[in-house]
């Protein structure tokens, strides 16, 4: 191995000692910063540039449109068209509740009411009644209660928004709280001095 410029006793790794073939410089020619008290050298620490900077905001895209893809397929938006009936009395099967049992759909039931019920549906969705006019027709008979999914009018809507008011009221006590506990803390140093 040839010692580079200087006689460094660094080895570059070719015969001329330039550094040429893999790309690093000799020691001697590097930028040297000395590290403090102790008056050795180092090399500066390499900081990310341009070109890292458009790979991770390339792969940050690629990483969200993967993501954007995931959601479009998983929630059935590319699965357009009309169900069939059968379809439309499995959904409507699927939110409903059976009469008999204790927070079962009356798809996922064998009980006998609601065996009556899933045959009510099919024979509504026979005769061209839309979801809501079928929902409408077993709410009167059986009660609000009958559906598994909370109404999104009334008094008992407030299920739907009382969940996303309580985070934000709690993300706003606690950005209050550590932003005073912040200033309070900068207030601190600033006697400590």
């Amino acid at each position: 191995m040839a010692e580079g410029p200087a006689g460094s006793g660094t080895g570059t790794g070719t015969a001329a000692g330039t550094g040429a073939s893999t790309g690093v410089k000799p020691a001697s020619t590097r930028q040297q910063i000395p590290t403090g008290g102790s008056g050795e050298l180092r090399s500066p620490s390499v900081r990310p540039g341009p070109v890292r900077r458009g790979r991770q905001w390339w792969s940050l895209a690629a990483l969200l449109v993967v993501l954007v893809v995931a959601l479009a397929i998983g929630s059935g938006a590319a699965t357009g068209g009309r169900q069939t009936r059968a379809q439309r009395a499995a959904t409507i099967d699927s939110q409903v509740r059976c009469p008999s049992c204790a927070d079962l759909s009356v798809a996922q039931s064998s009980a006998s009411a609601a065996v009556a019920v899933r045959e009510e549906v099919t024979h509504l969705v026979a005769l061209g009644r839309t979801n809501s006019q079928i929902e409408s027709t077993l709410v009167g008979q059986y009660g609000p209660t009958i559906l598994l999914r909370p109404p999104t009018s009334g008094l008992i809507s407030l299920v739907w928004f009382l969940p996303a008011l309580g985070a934000v009221v709690t993300f706003a006590v606690l950005a209050v709280y550590f932003r005073r506990r912040s200033r309070a803390m900068a207030l601190l140093r600033r006697e400590a001095r």
